[in-house]
């Protein structure tokens, strides 16, 4: 019988793995190769004694600002509507959107310290690519993959799939099922919303 595993288990590990791509790789790097040292890397600023907790997350915020492509994720989460929106309504969601990321998560990346990740594959199809991981816990083994898009010869990461659930996947249902009830402008006062809330938090344990 398959265990029945923690929600918020799951979840630190997703939020530190997904925080945990940085870009001080080759361009040429295999995307497999550029997650894996990513990893490492995370690990290593979490482990770090000489930073304060604000310090970490500063360097974690600019690393993940720099490897995930905010843009291409937020024109495969809203889909159609994307098109619909002027130039100035497209940026307001990527940035909200990024935003939002950052205050759901950069409180949570601080549980994720000993699970361990091994890297199985990478599937490479001309600009695509999709790194196969798992995460090693006390009670399951968790896969991860990881789907990247390679712009201007750099391999980003604009999707994040857990146990076959994709991060896209979850905001797409959730947002567009809003902009065809609301609009967009009650999208955005959602995530303005939501955002304040998560930042007037306490800091969650575990």
């Amino acid at each position: 019988m398959k265990k029945n595993k923690s929600p918020r288990l799951i979840l630190s590990i997703f939020l530190a793995v997904l925080f945990a791509l940085t870009t001080n790789q080759a361009a040429a790097s295999a995307p497999l190769s550029i997650v894996k040292s990513s990893v490492d890397a995370i690990i290593a600023i979490l482990k770090e004694n000489g930073l304060d907790r604000e310090q970490k997350r500063e360097r974690i915020r600019s690393i993940v600002l720099e490897r995930f492509d905010f843009i291409e994720m937020s024109k495969r989460i809203l889909g159609p509507n994307w098109n619909t929106l002027s130039h100035g309504d497209q940026n307001a969601f990527v940035n909200r959107f990024k935003r939002l990321l950052e205050a759901s998560y950069v409180n949570k990346i601080e549980a994720y310290t000993d699970e361990q990740v091994v890297f199985e594959n990478e599937i490479i199809k001309g600009r695509y690519a999709k790194v196969e991981s798992k995460a090693i816990t006390k009670t399951a083994d968790i896969p991860i993959d990881y789907v990247m898009i390679q712009k201007d010869g750099e391999w980003f990461v604009y999707d994040v799939i857990i146990e076959n659930v994709s991060l896209i996947s979850n905001y797409r249902s959730t947002y567009n099922e809003i902009i065809k009830k609301n609009g967009f402008a009650h999208l955005i006062e959602e995530m303005d919303s939501k955002i304040q809330e998560l930042s007037n938090s306490p800091n969650p344990k575990g």
